[in-house]
């Protein structure tokens, strides 16, 4: 293991739950699910067609009982424990404790300064004001074209292990590289940007007032604060498992990409396309998720997907034989609309949810000694997916200023040379879903874009026509679909 060492104190809510608890209810009819998310929002795991945990307060603990559900306690009193766990002495490893928000901040300009191949960015400006930070890594050894990887923990503010979890990660690449082979070949191969606190303010909510705090600190105007992140992202944005009500724990917040938070992530993605895999790390519950969570639909590609989340759980459960479970985020875990995963899938990427430990016992209070364990298992599992082969993927890119009354030429790129590609566009602006408006051609592989994709099969350059309504400032957005399943990034244009 690599790592750094710190110090860190803990810091007790103010919040009491004093009489919740966590309780498994048992699901054993088709109306029981929405009978028990009357009597809570709050779920800390699911799975829809066997059983559901949730936190309840002592009223609703009443009311299950007067239901007459099957159900068993999990956690008898949440304060209770959070209380016994505070008092545990941890150690002063980074890992051995967990971190506060300044703590975490410190340590990644501390792992920027380890070389060339590490940097920290500010991608952009929480809701409160605090910056958005990740590590970007990369070896020199890495080819021009190479893709990258996207990791982020802490989306949902009181998952204090996806945190360090990611900061793990970080840890192992910018000290691992050219020292470990495993860590030195991924960034001699990839570029990585590792996010770990992409929540800022709820996290520092969590460590003075809320330890179950879980959405952003939006001030929504009527008395109530915050917005579900992890609902606020644009692909199949106000579906199922989101809330309008600004006091719900799955507020989706007034639109897509609302919040600072989603728009700064969905901003560097979109300035930096070559980023192929994403990986959102939560907890709890163990499970290897990936899209769709906002339909039981399953994406052309599933198969693809499915193999890779079967290769992560085989090399999780090789670290300490903790079981993770593979499987689409809708039917495997709930369904749940605007989440991460499902947008930078849509936007072509190979995207997965991984719920970390535990299976129940501790939650989200989960004592400081399963921290290091997690964070291992997770690396294997990073490992795994950055050696997952690369399928076919179909590229846009538009190098040139998109005039009015003129014809853009669009480069398409990593796809099946003989696919037939037809051109989606849209004006509508983030958030809206491209309609058919363009031209098909055939890819020729005779028609190269120069070094950087030189290497890959299937390029064509196209000249499309702009639709005739579209003006200066216009949202103009374009994406390509093939007839092998294949769907490409959104590709944003600025139409002057």
């Amino acid at each position: 293991m690599i790592a750094l060492v710190l110090t860190s104190c803990a810091a007790p809510p103010r919040i009491s739950y004093r009489g919740h608890a966590v309780v498994e209810v048992s699901l054993d009819h088709p109306t029981d699910l929405q009978q028990v998310l009357e009597l809570t929002d709050d779920v800390w795991s699911e799975h829809v067609t066997d059983t559901i945990t949730v936190r309840l307060d002592r009223g609703g603990q009443q009311r299950l009982a007067e239901l007459g559900f099957d159900h068993r306690v999990r956690i008898p009193d949440i304060q209770a424990l959070a209380e016994h766990l505070a008092e545990i002495s941890a150690g002063t490893g980074l890992y051995e404790d967990w971190q506060e928000l300044e703590a975490i901040e410190e340590h990644l300009d501390a792992l920027a300064q380890q070389g060339p191949h590490a940097e920290r960015i500010r991608l952009g400006t929480s809701v409160e004001g605090r910056p958005i930070w990740g590590l970007e890594l990369v070896g020199g050894g890495a080819p021009a074209d190479r893709l990258g990887v996207l990791v982020h923990g802490a989306q949902h503010a009181r998952e204090w292990v996806s945190a360090s979890t990611a900061l793990y990660l970080a840890d192992q690449l910018a000290l691992g590289y050219g020292v470990e082979p495993e860590a030195t070949a991924i960034l001699d191969g990839w570029q990585v940007l590792i996010v770990p606190v992409m929540n800022p303010d709820g996290y520092r909510y969590t460590w003075t007032t809320d330890r179950l705090w879980r959405k952003n600190r939006r001030d929504n105007g009527d008395g109530t604060h915050g917005v579900d992140l992890n609902r606020n992202w644009a692909t199949g944005w106000g579906g199922a498992g989101s809330s309008p009500q600004p006091s719900s724990i799955n507020h989706r917040g007034p639109g897509p990409f609302s919040e600072p938070e989603t728009a700064a992530i969905r901003d560097f993605l979109l300035d930096h396309p070559r980023y192929g895999r994403h990986l959102d790390l939560h907890c709890t519950g163990q499970f290897i998720l990936y899209p769709w969570g906002f339909t039981p639909k399953l994406p052309p590609d599933e198969p693809a997907l499915a193999d890779i989340a079967d290769q992560l759980s085989i090399a999780i459960d090789s670290v300490h034989g903790a079981e993770y479970k593979p499987g689409p985020f809708n039917t495997r875990l709930y369904p749940a609309s605007g989440v991460a995963i499902d947008w930078t899938h849509a936007q072509g990427m190979q995207s997965y949810l991984i719920e970390l430990r535990d299976r129940g016992h501790y939650g989200f209070l989960l004592p400081p000694d399963q921290i290091l364990p997690t964070a291992e298992e997770a690396w294997a599992g990073f490992a795994q997916l950055i050696a997952a082969p690369e399928p076919p993927r179909l590229w846009l890119r538009s190098d040139d200023p998109v005039l009015v009354g003129t014809s853009i030429e669009l480069h398409t790129y990593r796809a099946h040379a003989g696919d037939t590609i037809e051109i989606w566009w849209t004006t509508s602006g983030p958030g809206s879903t491209p309609v058919p408006g363009g031209p098909e051609l055939e890819l020729d592989d005779l028609l190269p874009l120069g070094a950087s994709t030189a290497d890959s099969e299937g390029h064509a350059i196209l000249e499309v026509s702009l639709p005739p309504s579209v003006g200066p400032g216009d949202p103009l957005r374009l994406q390509a679909s093939s007839d092998a399943g294949m769907r490409s990034q959104i590709l944003p244009i600025e139409v002057y």
